[in-house]
Formats: C-alpha cells, sequence, structure tokens
C-alpha cells in the first residue's frame, strides 16, 4: 500500500493542473517486439498522459507530461508502465516529437510466470494529420521506438551470480491525439 503522503501528493498535483494549464495525450498502437533472447512478439498499447504546457511561442508548444500506459499485451507477454514525457509540437512543420523514458512491469507466461522490471527510453516521431485552427488539439498518426533493459525479479541465483537480463526493443504503428487546450479539464468534468 502507498503511504498516504504519496496519494496526498498526487491529488494535489492533479488538482492543480487545471489552474496552471493542463494538456493531455491518448493514445494506441502496435508493432513487432523483439529481445535479446531472440523471442519476437506483437506490442499492443494503450498509452495516456497529463502534463502541463511549458512553453509556447511562434506556433511550437513543449509540454512535460506523466506517461501511464495500462497492461498492453507483448504476447506472450503483459506489460503495463510508467513513464515521463517531453511533447513537442509544430504547427510550422506539421510535426510532432514524443521522447520519454520508461519504467516498465513485464510478466512473461512462456514457460513459467516471470515478472521482469526495467527502464528504457521512447522515441515517437508524429507527423499531424488534422489540427484545430487555434492550435489546441492535434492528431497524429506516426511511428514509436521503444527499447528496455530488464532484469528477471523471479528468479533465484546463486550468491556471486547475477539476476538474468534482458534487453527488449519494439517499433509501433501509432496513433496519438494532443489536447492542449488549458480548460480542458475544466470542461470535461
Amino acid at each position: 500500500m502507498k503511504p498516504p503522503g504519496t496519494i496526498l501528493k498526487a491529488v494535489v498535483v492533479a488538482a492543480a493542473m487545471p489552474a496552471v494549464g493542463c494538456a493531455a495525450t491518448w493514445g494506441f498502437g502496435v508493432g513487432p517486439t523483439v529481445d535479446t533472447d531472440g523471442n519476437v512478439g506483437l506490442q499492443l498499447t494503450a498509452r495516456a498522459s497529463v502534463g502541463v504546457p511549458a512553453d509556447e511561442e511562434n506556433g511550437i508548444v513543449e509540454m512535460i507530461g506523466f506517461s501511464v500506459a495500462p497492461p498492453g499485451l507483448a504476447t506472450p507477454e503483459v506489460a503495463p508502465e510508467v513513464g515521463l514525457d517531453y511533447v513537442h509540437e509544430s504547427q510550422d512543420d506539421g510535426v510532432g516529437v514524443r521522447a520519454g523514458i520508461r519504467s516498465r512491469f513485464l510478466f512473461d507466461g512462456r514457460d513459467d510466470w516471470h515478472w521482469w522490471f526495467g527502464a528504457g527510453l521512447a522515441l515517437a516521431i508524429l507527423p499531424t494529420v488534422d489540427d484545430t485552427a487555434d492550435g489546441t488539439e492535434y492528431t497524429h498518426v506516426g511511428v514509436e521506438f521503444t527499447g528496455y533493459w530488464m532484469s528477471d525479479e523471479t528468479v533465484d541465483v546463486p550468491e556471486g551470480q547475477s539476476v538474468p537480463d534482458k534487453g527488449l526493443f519494439g517499433v509501433s504503428l501509432i496513433y496519438e491525439e494532443v489536447i492542449l487546450d488549458q480548460d480542458w479539464l475544466e470542461e470535461t468534468w
């Protein structure tokens, strides 16, 4: 169970976002994965992010956001993740970019159930397919590259030996909506 202070901090931050300006993204993706053991899989993901616009000048919007992905499916694995993203939108170029760090939990059911824990990076190139005239909403279809380094946390290893590690890499075709309207949260709730 989370300490009450941690929960309280999360509630205060979420409550303060409408006052300072709120931004959100959501999307989904599909694509192949491969790990350093040579296992190939298919990853289906859904993601949502809430953040604060950091800068808005000359048709360029920057956002820093906290993202959460519910358990996606990386066959035959289930992998929830959390991350911190930087989003860059340019009205003139018609391309958005999202870069972030991730923490990922991977539950693997190939032979026995194992759970892996690790960290990684994500980079998405997001050509804009639609946007609003005032530049507060963007629709993207693009590609995301991910890479994680993870350790098997369920294996008991003899003293002096390392826990098994592996890398997991993926490329996904993604659909993503970015909403930068500061009143979005207030209108929704």
